[in-house]
Formats: C-alpha cells, sequence, structure tokens
C-alpha cells in the first residue's frame, strides 16, 4: 500500500463478489478496503466496481484515504467511464488535501468525464 512517500505496487487478486462487498463493508482494515476495491476495478463490471470503489472511499480516513482517492482514476482510465464522476467530485471534495494535489485530483475526475462521456 502506501507507507511514507513510497508506494509499493501490485497485481490484485481476483476476489468474488459476494468477498468484496463483505470486505469493502465490514473489514476494519483499510488495506483490505482497498485492495478489495482494486480487485473489482481490474475484474469485476464497471457499475459494480464504480459502487465498491465508492464504498472504499467513504470508509478510508488519512493516509489511506488520500490513497485511496488516486484510485479514482484508476478506475476511469480502465473502464473509460464517467460513471460516478460527480459522486468522487464530492468525495474528493469532502476531504483534507494539500491545495495542488487536490486541484490536480479534481481536474483530472473532471477531464475523464469529459472524455468518457456517456452518450
Amino acid at each position: 500500500m502506501c507507507e511514507g512517500n513510497l508506494m509499493e505496487y501490485f497485481e490484485p487478486e481476483k476476489i468474488e463478489r459476494t468477498q468484496l462487498l463483505n470486505s469493502v463493508s465490514n473489514s476494519e482494515s483499510y488495506v483490505e478496503v482497498i485492495e478489495a476495491a482494486l480487485s473489482a476495478i481490474y475484474y469485476q463490471e464497471t457499475e459494480f466496481a464504480g459502487r465498491i470503489l465508492l464504498i472504499a472511499l467513504k470508509r478510508t480516513h488519512g493516509p489511506d484515504r488520500e490513497y485511496a482517492l488516486n484510485v479514482i482514476e484508476t478506475f476511469m482510465v480502465i473502464h473509460q467511464t464517467d460513471l460516478l464522476g460527480a459522486e468522487f467530485l464530492a468525495e474528493i471534495g469532502k476531504t483534507d488535501l494539500a491545495a495542488p494535489h487536490k486541484k490536480e485530483l479534481e481536474d483530472s475526475v473532471r477531464e475523464y468525464m469529459r472524455m468518457y462521456a456517456q452518450k
């Protein structure tokens, strides 16, 4: 996950839908919550993955929330979607991030929303 300023990247484990819902909704481990969101993004259909990510965002705090917010871009690019863009922007808005990073993230989400606008 995220330790200091270094980030470790890993390939998410494929997790079944029931276990994903359980992990993201009930786990006390923010690492497990974020791992469940990443698994959903990589292995599940767009709407389900987006909803899982939204639940994960609402359950994370501090540095884990900042990491989870960065996963929004991964979701939007992998699924090439603007789905839940407004909800993601609202979650970013609720977070106390350094101004330049917050603006960058908001601008990125808006750009992906424009690029992938549902027709």
